[in-house]
C-alpha cells in the first residue's frame, strides 16, 4: 500500500508561470518513520542535506524573478521605450499642448512631445523645445504649430514634418535634416520650407489677421545655411542673411528687400539660448546618437552624416511612398526616371503553327 505522507501530490500547476517552469508537482513533507529514510534515492546525500528544500526554493526564487521581470515589462513597455519627438526645454507663458488623443494640457518644462502633438502659445507665451535628434524648435507668442510626422530610428524612415498653422517658429535642424536634406520639412497653407542643415526661421500670417506693417503669406527668414521655399508655382533659394516671401499657394515665391521689419518684430525675448544651442549643435547631436548606438566606435557625427547618406533605399521610399502634398512636386521626377530607366519590352513569342482540324 502507498504512504500518502511519502508520495507526491500531483496537483495542476497554478498559473501559466508555473507551467513555464516546469512546475507541475507540490511535495509534501515527509514523515519518516523510526529509522527510515522516506526520501528519494535520487534527493539522498551523504551527510543528510536536503536536496529537496534547495531544489523548491531555486524555483521560487526564479519564479519572483521572472515574475518581477514581467511586471516591469508591462508598466515601461509602453512609455520607456516609445520615441517620442523631442522635450520642453522652456515654457514661459501662456502654452498649451494638445495631444493626438485631444487632451490638452499646459506646457512645462521636462514635458515629452510626441508626433501629432499641437503647440498653442497665448500673445505672452513661448516655448523652446530640445528635438530627438538635437535639433531645436522655438515657438513664438501667438502661434500654432503641429508636430505632424516625427521619426529618428537612423534608417530611411527617419523624418521631421512641423506644420505652421500661423504664427512663428526658429529651428535649428538636427542630424535628420543633416543626413537626409528632403526628410525634413515646415509645412504652412501657403509654401514648403525645405532646408539644407541650418537655422532659420517661419513667419505664416493668414488673411484677416494683417497687423499694422505685415504682410499677409508665409516668410521664411535663414540665419545660417539654405532653404527652399515651393509654391506650386515654383520655388526659391534663400540663402544665409536673406528673406523671402510666398503671398498665396498659387503664386511663385519672391526674396524680400533686406530683412522686414515685422519679421524682426516676431522674435522672441530668449534668443540667446537658440543661438547658444546652435554653437553647441554637434554636441547635441552626438549626444543622440550616442544614446541610440547610432554612432561606431571613434566615428563623428560628420561621418556619421556621410555613411548615412550613402544608405541605399532612402530616395527610393521616398519616391516609392510620397505623402498626398508631395505627389504633384514629385510627379516630374518621376517622369524623368522613367525616361532615363524605361520599362524593357517583352520579347515576341515564336509563332507556333496551327494544329490541323481532325476529321
Amino acid at each position: 500500500m502507498t504512504d500518502p505522507f511519502t508520495t507526491p501530490c500531483r496537483a495542476k500547476p497554478r498559473n501559466k508561470l508555473c507551467l513555464a517552469l516546469g512546475i507541475t508537482e507540490k511535495r509534501r513533507a515527509p514523515i519518516c518513520r523510526a529509522g527510515e529514510d522516506s526520501r528519494p534515492a535520487r534527493d539522498r546525500r551523504p551527510g543528510g542535506a536536503d536536496v529537496v528544500g534547495a531544489r523548491i526554493t531555486k524555483r521560487h526564487n526564479l519564479k519572483r524573478y521572472l515574475t518581477f521581470s514581467l511586471l516591469a515589462v508591462a508598466c515601461l513597455g509602453g512609455n520607456a521605450w516609445a520615441q517620442g519627438a523631442g522635450t520642453v526645454d522652456l515654457s514661459d507663458g501662456t502654452v498649451a499642448v494638445t495631444s493626438v488623443s485631444g487632451s490638452k494640457q499646459a506646457a512645462f518644462n521636462g514635458l515629452g512631445l510626441n508626433p501629432g502633438d499641437t503647440i498653442e502659445t497665448g500673445g505672452d507665451g513661448e516655448l523652446h523645445a530640445v528635438l530627438t535628434d538635437g535639433g531645436f524648435l522655438a515657438v513664438r507668442p501667438n502661434t500654432v504649430v503641429k508636430i505632424a510626422a516625427f521619426s529618428a530610428k537612423g534608417d530611411a524612415s527617419d523624418e521631421t514634418w512641423i506644420d505652421l498653422v500661423r504664427g512663428a517658429l526658429r529651428a535649428v535642424t538636427g542630424w535628420i535634416a543633416k543626413s537626409h536634406e528632403r526628410a525634413y520639412k515646415i509645412t504652412t497653407p501657403t509654401a514648403n520650407v525645405g532646408v539644407r542643415g541650418t537655422n532659420f526661421e517661419v513667419v505664416h500670417i493668414p488673411e484677416g489677421q494683417v497687423g499694422p506693417g505685415d504682410m499677409a503669406g508665409t516668410h521664411n527668414w535663414v540665419h545660417e545655411g539654405t532653404t527652399i521655399l515651393q509654391t506650386q508655382r515654383g520655388q526659391i533659394e534663400v540663402g544665409a542673411g536673406q528673406a523671402a516671401y510666398a503671398l498665396a499657394a498659387s503664386e511663385a515665391p519672391r526674396r524680400h528687400d533686406g530683412i522686414p521689419a515685422f519679421l524682426q518684430k516676431h522674435q522672441g525675448k530668449f534668443d540667446g539660448r537658440i543661438e547658444q544651442h546652435a554653437r553647441h549643435i554637434d554636441e547635441h547631436m552626438t549626444k543622440s546618437l550616442r544614446e541610440r548606438g547610432l554612432l561606431k566606435e571613434g566615428e563623428t557625427v560628420d561621418k556619421y552624416i556621410e555613411r548615412s547618406r550613402m544608405q541605399p533605399g532612402r530616395e527610393q521610399i521616398q519616391m516609392e511612398n510620397p505623402r498626398p502634398d508631395e505627389r504633384s512636386r514629385m510627379q516630374p521626377e518621376r517622369e524623368q526616371i522613367q525616361r532615363e530607366n524605361p520599362r524593357p519590352e517583352r520579347p515576341e513569342r515564336p509563332h507556333r503553327p496551327e494544329k490541323p482540324e481532325r476529321k
